[in-house]
């Protein structure tokens, strides 16, 4: 287990991720369903989009709202 704020970091290593946002957990799963949820956009205050890397990995593109 570890807590990470790098959501590539934490695309790039873990196979179960969980959102927690004022002591709640907002979402769990798979990295590719909970980084896609809606929910990164409200609790990061941010835009996401998802993409893949050239070792097929899952890249994370934040933008500013």
């Amino acid at each position: 287990m570890i807590a990470l704020h790098d959501l590539n970091l934490a695309a790039r290593f873990a196979d179960h991720l969980i959102l927690i946002g004022q002591g709640r957990i907002l979402a769990q799963g798979k990295p590719y369903d909970v980084l896609s949820d809606p929910m990164i956009a409200s609790t990061y205050g941010v835009d996401v989009e998802l993409s893949t890397g050239p070792r097929k990995d899952l890249l994370v593109h934040a933008y500013a709202s």
